[in-house]
């Protein structure tokens, strides 16, 4: 069923895109690609690194205990080797290196900012048009077009950016920590080379599968954080006083993993306060496939402009709890 309101629709996923609200899928889908990529490529050094380790016996044989000749100098020019296979994979340069301007993932989370922006001014115009008031038709054009604006935008597009980087960092730092303590726990053990590559390499597998679920997340957060600011700026600057008011109207994959929190909120509509509320705590932005699009509320009455809209999404959300009658009256 095509979700549609007579009294203006916003940008909403069309029926095959339901299980994919935000409609990052794709984009997601190749920055873990080229996520997947950079940490074979960590793997394969992890192992360059540990064969060139001093032994005392240089013999591969089966139940010897190996003693390396390391030193408290060598661990760290090992450790520092670490950084820097994860560093010039994961960031294409060392942290101090120019080539960060250029972070891979940043043409990823700056294009669903972007694509949440422009899809917020969309529905803005959509619902301002509802309404037949030309006032509001013609702010949200002069908003949208403005250069204080578009400056606004760049820096709420930076603030994302920045954090997606932050949080890869800190899975740089953390990766290299576990790495380190790993090889050293296997050396005192007397573990073999072969050994030794085996247990480390499932820790980059670790580290892999930790930046699968940050590509993911951020992704899909940075399009919804992206359409909650926006509306923030259209209700400041164009809404104000006008007697109606934007509001994020929820929208949830209704999957088999879907988390029952997210899926009650389905079809019902929310201030950008409560949704930032609500995706700050017990990890709910993680792996979080919803999105939130504008929908217009009267603020005499309280209610939703688009209330036909809002009817045929309940219907949605009732039918995925039918399962269990008494979610299903929850919900």
């Amino acid at each position: 069923m095509r979700l549609k309101s007579k009294n203006g629709t916003p940008i909403l996923p069309s029926p095959r895109q339901y299980s994919d609200p935000t409609r990052q899928g794709s984009k997601s889908k190749r920055a873990i690609i080229k996520s997947s990529a950079i940490f074979r490529k960590i793997s394969a050094g992890v192992s360059d690194i540990i064969k060139s380790i001093p032994t005392s016996d240089k013999k591969i044989t089966v139940n010897v205990d190996y003693t390396y000749n390391v030193n408290p100098a060598i661990m760290r020019d090992i450790n520092a080797m670490f950084r820097r296979l994860i560093e010039n994979n994961l960031f294409e340069g060392t942290i101090n290196d120019e080539s960060l301007r250029n972070f891979w993932f940043d043409e990823y989370v700056r294009s669903a900012y972007l694509q949440g922006a422009n899809d917020a001014i969309r529905s803005a115009q959509s619902m301002a048009g509802a309404t037949g008031a030309a006032e509001l038709i013609n702010g949200v054009a002069r908003v949208a077009g403005s250069v204080s604006f578009d400056a606004g935008l760049l820096n709420r597009v930076n603030l994302v950016a920045s954090r997606s980087f932050e949080l890869m960092n800190g899975l740089s730092d953390t990766m290299r920590a576990d790495l380190a303590s790993t090889l050293s726990a296997g050396m005192a053990d007397g573990k073999g080379v072969t050994e030794l590559v085996r247990d480390v390499r499932k820790r980059v597998g670790v580290g892999a599968s930790r930046a699968t679920r940050i590509v993911r997340t951020e992704i899909n957060s940075a399009y919804r954080q992206s359409t909650r600011r926006e509306t923030d700026v259209l209700n400041d600057d164009v809404f104000d006083g006008s007697g109606y008011e934007m509001r994020m109207l929820w929208f949830s994959a209704l999957a088999s993993t879907t988390r029952k929190s997210h899926a009650r909120k389905h079809g019902k509509a929310f201030t950008t306060a409560q949704v930032d509320k609500f995706y700050g705590r017990d990890a709910n932005s993680i792996n979080c496939y919803c999105s939130q699009s504008n929908v217009l509320i009267n603020t005499k009455t309280g209610k939703v402009v688009q209330i036909d809209l809002q009817r045929q999404m309940s219907e949605q959300r009732k039918e995925w709890f039918s399962d269990d009658d008494n979610l299903a009256v929850a919900a």
